[in-house]
């Protein structure tokens, strides 16, 4: 693992670089999907915006207010200390989302047209980020006597010295399997109602992701019912990831007919 890697004045973290690699490598590919779709590249790029700063200031509150609230109420302040880490995915997600829907009050545009857009970068940028979880450590799994049980050093975040489940990767790898098949299926199916790809994302991701967390060990928050607020998150997620396809299916199949 490298927690750290050279940069100007010193070291700087690696999560901090693999996750500006992850945005920037995501806008770019935002704005080429863009162009290929004659979309307004100026609405995408300003959507973009407004996605990245909720998803930002999302994940950090998700990380404030689920995993360490006792702590940020001793001491508010450590609320601005981002570079100390502590973010949290879905509280990235629900922020990007509620970015994305102000941004329509002040700019119309087809929603469900810009999530089909966005759902392939949002996989392979999660993906990314999770390699970057795996350099810092963070994210570990659970004890495991599996071939591939990943052995953490002793400057990483996870307990050094006994093998765990590389939970990062299974994510990356999970994800970036996802990526592969909203491409394959936006080339087969040109007249798929718009939304229908982003519904595709949500379950898979909601499915795979609660499956994982059944195999992570690191503290998230307290849980629910002895499921973590991650896993709930995933359940929502899949549910309203169904609903979409099937609303969106139906009725784009009665609107054909």
């Amino acid at each position: 693992m490298w927690p750290t890697l050279p940069g100007p004045g010193g070291f700087v973290p690696t999560y901090y670089v693999i996750i500006s690699l992850a945005f920037t490598l995501a806008t770019l590919w935002v704005a080429r999907r863009a162009e290929q779709r004659k979309l307004n590249i100026t609405t995408v790029m300003d959507l973009a915006l407004w996605i990245m700063v909720g998803a930002f200031v999302g994940g950090r509150l998700g990380h404030v207010i689920f995993e360490e609230p006792l702590m940020y109420i001793k001491n508010p302040l450590a609320i601005f200390k981002f570079w100390y880490g502590g973010f949290v995915f879905y509280g990235g997600f629900i922020g990007a989302v509620l970015g994305s829907l102000i941004f329509r009050k002040i700019k119309s545009y087809d929603y469900w047209v810009m999530a089909d857009l966005i759902a392939p970068v949002l996989a392979f940028g999660y993906g990314l980020g999770r390699l970057g979880c795996f350099m810092a450590g963070c994210c570990y799994g659970k004890p495991t006597t599996l071939p591939w049980g990943i052995v953490f050093p002793s400057w990483s975040e996870a307990p050094a010295g006994i093998p765990l489940h590389p939970t990062q990767v299974y994510c990356t790898l999970w994800e970036w399997g996802v990526m592969a098949l909203l491409l394959i299926l936006e080339k087969r199916s040109s007249s798929r109602p718009a939304g229908f790809i982003f519904g595709i994302w949500l379950t898979l991701h909601g499915l795979g992701r609660g499956i994982i967390e059944q195999f992570r060990d690191d503290f998230r928050g307290q849980n629910v019912f002895n499921l973590s607020i991650s896993t709930w998150i995933s359940v929502v997620l899949v549910a309203g990831g169904l609903y979409l396809i099937f609303t969106k299916r139906n009725n784009h199949v009665s609107t054909s007919v």
